[in-house]
């Protein structure tokens, strides 16, 4: 044994001691990659798990027996759905969110559960069409809107159902032509506008 240890060590040139250590040096680094690798893999995936991981946030009014309102949540905010109620149990109000912003439709109701309000949001602002109801259920009024800005048509109506006053939008400017209607249907003016100037 110690005779092949002599022979071993004779042999052990500096440029091959040198050799090895580049090896071994080498395999440590490619080690420690792959440990710091799997830390940020397995914490990563923690993440992930958790920030997906849904809780229903429940409130009740003051008697702690009636249900309030039910709230989805993800990662400490609001995502899914949010729903209000009246004390009857009635639905007041319910919205959509992601991430903490407005996404989707949201609706109002009376106590009587008309609806009186909608609209769809996109990333936490208005976009699409706005409704406004009379309490009878009837349309009062449907606007356009784009990122926050009315743009497009907007048309009040009375409570007969007929068309009372049509405003086109452009970036929450009068842009386009305004109409205005009697109760009847008749038509009393028409006015164009462009960057909310009138135009003769």
């Amino acid at each position: 044994m110690m005779h092949t240890l002599d022979r071993l060590a004779n042999r052990l040139t500096p440029d091959l001691v040198r050799k090895l250590y580049w090896v071994l040096g080498t395999i440590i680094v490619l080690l420690m990659l792959v440990y710091l690798l799997l830390i940020a893999f397995y914490t990563h995936r923690n993440d992930a798990a958790s920030s997906s991981d849904l809780i229903i946030q429940k409130k009740y009014y003051d008697d702690g027996k009636i249900l309030k309102s039910v709230t989805e949540m993800r990662g400490g905010q609001k995502d899914g759905s949010v729903i209000e109620y009246y004390k009857d149990g009635s639905v007041e109000w319910e919205s959509n969110y992601k991430k903490g912003l407005k996404e989707g439709a949201e609706r109002w109701y009376n106590p009587y559960g008309v609806l009186e309000w909608e609209c769809n949001y996109q990333a936490g602002r208005k976009h699409g069409l706005e409704t406004i109801y009379y309490a009878d259920g009837n349309i009062r009024r449907k606007t356009m809107y784009k990122k926050d800005l009315k743009h497009g048509w907007e048309r009040v109506y009375y409570q007969n159902g007929q068309v009372q006053l049509e405003v086109e939008y452009y970036n929450n400017m009068y842009h386009g032509i305004q109409r205005k209607y009697t109760k009847e249907g008749k038509l009393i003016y028409t006015q164009r506008y462009e960057n909310n100037n009138r135009v003769k």
